[in-house]
């Protein structure tokens, strides 16, 4: 897909981190949809797709880094916390109600994969947002009990080891059996394997080892306790029903958890890294926009 006119954008957060992006704007005044990359990615990776046929449906889009990754500041680098990325979109929220192309009362948020459920959690917690979507959300981002006393005794080595002046500790996002640190239904399948490993190839922002800190973040993270808060606002789930990363039984569950208006919409023969590419990308595509322009500008919570 040919990438139309986009702008170089940032803005700050809360706490005084640079976040970076694209704008990517419509031809006229209206609704608008904030966009970060999956766990670790960076917005190279399937936004700028996604952003280009929403700004073409005249809905202005916001793509960017999520902090310590990609061009946004932080540090230590690649240092995932949920809880932080709930924040930034929340002030990704303030910087787009200022735009002149933007509604202040037509903002969505879109996510994908971990960035989907931050971008729940931060609906829930910001009435200022008007509708939001959510592709692939992990509904439980723990870690398997066996493992947790030695992910967090290997936290806390890295928090001596940083105190006492060392660099953070990096750990690779997955071992060569396909296993992650984080709970995941299956190991990460070799096609899957194959596609983070291919991240590299948008750029030298893009890295695929995280912080040892970011599971220390994300196991104090419970996003299931602010699903309900979601509602009023209108929220659209996509889903892929052989996603080995999150279960499309559990996908279901969340989905039915949440009052109207809402959403859902599966894409067959698909799995977690995969169902936004191919043939049935527009059919997607075409429902969220449908999505979006049925409830963006209704009267809301």
């Amino acid at each position: 897909m040919i990438i139309r006119h986009r702008e170089d954008v940032e803005f700050q957060t809360l706490d005084g981190v640079t976040l970076r992006g694209w704008l990517f704007p419509a031809a006229q005044r209206g609704p608008a949809v904030i966009m970060s990359p999956g766990f670790n990615c960076v917005k190279e990776m399937l936004l700028p797709e996604v952003a280009t046929v929403f700004q073409a449906a005249g809905i202005t889009a916001l793509v960017y880094d999520t902090r310590s990754i990609g061009a946004s500041d932080g540090i230590p680098r690649n240092d995932i916390n949920p809880s932080k990325q709930i924040g930034d979109y929340h002030d990704a929220v303030t910087f787009m109600r200022t735009h002149s192309l933007v509604d202040p009362a037509q903002i969505a948020l879109w996510g994908y994969s971990l960035s989907a459920t931050v971008a729940l959690s931060a609906t829930a917690l910001d009435a200022r947002v008007a509708a939001v979507v959510a592709c692939a959300p992990p509904t439980d981002v723990g870690f398997p009990p066996e493992k947790l006393p030695k992910i967090l005794a290997r936290v806390q080595k890295d928090r001596e080891s940083v105190v006492a002046g060392n660099p953070p500790c990096q750990v690779p996002l997955f071992d060569k059996k396909g296993n992650t640190l984080y709970k995941i239904a299956v190991p990460i399948s070799d096609s899957d394997h194959d596609l983070i490993r291919q991240a590299q190839a948008y750029g030298p922002t893009a890295n695929i080892t995280t912080s040892m800190q970011s599971y220390y973040h994300i196991a104090m993270w419970d996003p299931l306790k602010l699903m309900p808060l979601v509602s009023p606002t209108p929220v659209m789930l996509c889903v892929a029903e052989e996603d080995g990363m999150c279960l499309l039984e559990e996908e279901k569950k969340l989905f039915e958890s949440f009052r109207e208006p809402k959403t859902f919409y599966s894409v067959p023969n698909k799995g977690h890294m995969d169902f936004l590419a191919g043939e049935e990308f527009p059919h997607v595509m075409e429902a969220q926009i449908d999505f979006l322009k049925q409830h963006l500008g209704k009267k809301r919570r």
